[in-house]
């Protein structure tokens, strides 16, 4: 009878999840002289909803530049996301 090799199996090794980049952090509409800041679809693009000076925001990620202006990810208290311009967004600690 023929004689058997084991065959080899193979083994997972487990890999490190990467670590986040960015962790989500508090921000507040500011320094908008008592206007509304416009929350974009995307930077530069349609509004969404127009939030008040002193409104809580999270930021989502790091600032993007387009056509010359920052601009920040977003959610608001109400869970809406989008982009509003780095200018009216003042960073919590």
């Amino acid at each position: 009878s023929p004689t058997r090799t084991p065959t080899p199996t193979a083994t997972l090794t487990p890999t490190p999840s990467p670590t986040p980049t960015f962790a989500p952090r508090l921000g507040v509409i500011a320094g908008t002289g008592g206007r509304r800041v416009r929350l974009r679809a995307e930077p530069g693009g349609d509004i969404l909803a127009l939030l008040p000076e002193g409104t809580i925001v999270i930021v989502l990620g790091e600032a993007v530049e387009r056509e010359g202006l920052l601009w920040i990810p977003v959610r608001d208290i109400s869970g809406r996301e989008g982009w509003v311009s780095a200018d009216y967004v003042e960073m919590g600690r």
